[in-house]
């Protein structure tokens, strides 16, 4: 039912133990027995630790840290997800280097490939024009696509325009061209500020350029729930398409939309059925659930 895992990532899965006041336990340490199958994921080592959260040792015990659990998650999803296509071990490589900037690669790869596009991605060439991260396929549709990840402690808008632009000349002129930018956590804040700041961003961008058809900003937000070691880190995706693109492209064809429920349910975790379902959708928790029924909430 599911290709291309083996005998034994499915043998350590279902050792898993799921307690009545733990009953999602499964899937943050599904996600790291991924990682460890599939890039060897090294605990020890610093980068790594701050990626994904560790700030003590206690916090390799999945269920107590949130924010460690949902990384997790994630890395778990986008490896399984992505394992059958013919990028995956470039995906692989690049993580094994670089945890965060291959993560995010990851992540912008897996919203192409969740809609049936295709992933081809090589090593740099270092050539400029045509050493970008990926190629998206999808019948006669081609995207090329660029990720940068930026790690300033404070907004800056020059800091932005920078890295695009820079970004921008990696990429050929032939086809279809997106930039996905991750900004740190702490640039969303204050909220009633952020948006006018990329629509800024995304104007004065779009102005200087035609090549590139389509742009994410792109990042997470860290929401603790009322209770001990509860919360979520939703992806918040905004997607901005260049009407002056000599080759267009719309990014909202790649986002899914998030429903009032399911922000709410990530708001305050009150929610459980609704979250449930979301996670049905992936076909990580499908996996999962075949080898761990799981526990009512």
């Amino acid at each position: 039912m599911f290709v291309g895992v083996s005998d034994k990532l499915e043998r350590f899965v279902r050792s898993i133990k799921v307690s009545p006041t733990n009953i999602d336990v499964q899937y943050p340490q599904a996600g790291l027995f991924v990682a460890l199958e599939y890039i060897q994921l090294n605990l020890k080592d610093k980068a790594t630790r701050a990626f994904l959260k560790f700030e003590t040792d206690e916090d390799i015990r999945v269920g107590t840290n949130f924010r460690v659990d949902c990384r997790l998650l994630l890395l778990g999803e986008l490896l399984f997800s992505l394992r059958n296509t013919v990028a995956f071990p470039e995906i692989c490589r690049r993580l094994k280097r670089d945890i965060r900037v291959g993560t995010f690669e990851a992540l912008a790869a897996g919203l192409f490939h969740r809609v049936g596009y295709e992933i081809f991605a090589r090593p740099e060439t270092g050539k400029k024009g045509d050493d970008f991260d990926f190629q998206a396929a999808k019948g006669d549709a081609v995207v090329n696509v660029e990720v940068t990840a930026l790690t300033a402690p404070e907004y800056s808008e020059k800091t932005i325009l920078d890295a695009l632009n820079k970004k921008r000349q990696q990429l050929p002129k032939g086809n279809p061209a997106a930039i996905f930018c991750i900004i740190p956590d702490a640039w969303y804040y204050p909220v009633e500020t952020i948006l006018a700041r990329f629509d800024t961003i995304q104007r004065r961008f779009f102005g200087s350029t035609q090549r590139i058809g389509g742009l994410v900003i792109m990042g997470e937000d860290p929401t603790p729930w009322d209770r001990p070691g509860g919360g979520v880190v939703p992806i918040m995706l905004n997607p901005y398409a260049n009407a002056r693109a000599t080759h267009p492209f719309d990014p909202k064809i790649i986002i899914k939309k998030t429903s009032p429920e399911l922000r709410e349910a990530f708001r305050t975790g009150q929610n459980r059925k609704v979250l449930r379902e979301e996670m049905r959708q992936s076909e990580f928790y499908r996996w999962v659930d075949s080898l761990i029924p799981p526990v009512a909430p």
